[in-house]
């Protein structure tokens, strides 16, 4: 799981850099089973749709069925300046386990049509 924070002095402009090393990830560790990927923001002029297309773009070009997103909408943190990752733990502590059921399948892959049988 990994969450991806959208900062006043970037944004969302960081979010290539970490696509490229997550794919360096995915491609060393093929026991990896899931990734996903939760925007999360920490002002409220901030919105997700530019973090969603990046995603969207990234998992097409990798075809690895393996990518998640959480695209119920980033979570936002009312942040003032410090303790955040302990903000974060804690609204994770109370999901528990169904963190790993929320998101969607970025990619998936084409199963191809059985052929009739022909008589």
């Amino acid at each position: 799981m990994v969450d991806v924070l959208a900062a006043k002095n970037a944004g969302w402009d960081l979010t290539p850099n970490l696509l490229e090393y997550l794919g360096r990830v995915l491609n060393s560790i093929g026991s990896l089973r899931h990734i996903l990927l939760r925007p999360r923001c920490l002002l409220l002029t901030f919105t997700a749709e530019r973090f969603y297309s990046v995603v969207e773009e990234w998992a097409a070009a990798a075809r690895d069925p393996r990518i998640w997103v959480e695209d119920s909408g980033p979570s936002w943190i009312n942040h003032d300046g410090s303790h955040i990752h302990e903000e974060l733990h804690v609204q994770d502590a109370v999901v528990g386990d169904e963190l790993w059921l929320r998101g969607r399948q970025l990619y998936l892959p084409s199963v191809p049509a059985p052929l009739a049988n022909e008589q």
